[in-house]
């Protein structure tokens, strides 16, 4: 049963993913709605570096932007800076 309701969730996912936006946000002390663009303007290779990859939290935020490169059409790497307990290599990734 548990692997029907997963497999049911991947069946809708793609016309949930499209549905986050608009999102209503505060831009220069405004709520405004906020509207991706539908693709880059150009071929971007976009690097982001996240302080660890151990918990679930960053998992999530790593798939995040991987979906929405995906979505933009760009290049997008996701690599750990080095963890929490290695504030100085964090540093020095950056």
């Amino acid at each position: 049963m548990r692997y029907f309701i997963f497999s049911l969730y991947f069946c809708f996912y793609p016309a949930l993913a499209a549905d986050w936006f608009p999102a209503a946000v505060i831009a220069d002390g405004k709520q405004i709605d906020y509207r991706p663009l539908d693709k880059a303007t150009k071929p971007w290779r976009i690097c982001t570096l996240l302080p660890h990859g151990k918990d679930k939290y960053w998992w999530g935020v790593s798939f995040g932007l991987l979906e929405e490169g995906k979505r933009q059409r760009i290049k997008l790497g996701v690599y750990q800076a080095g963890g929490y307990e290695n504030l100085a290599l964090q540093s020095t990734a950056i």
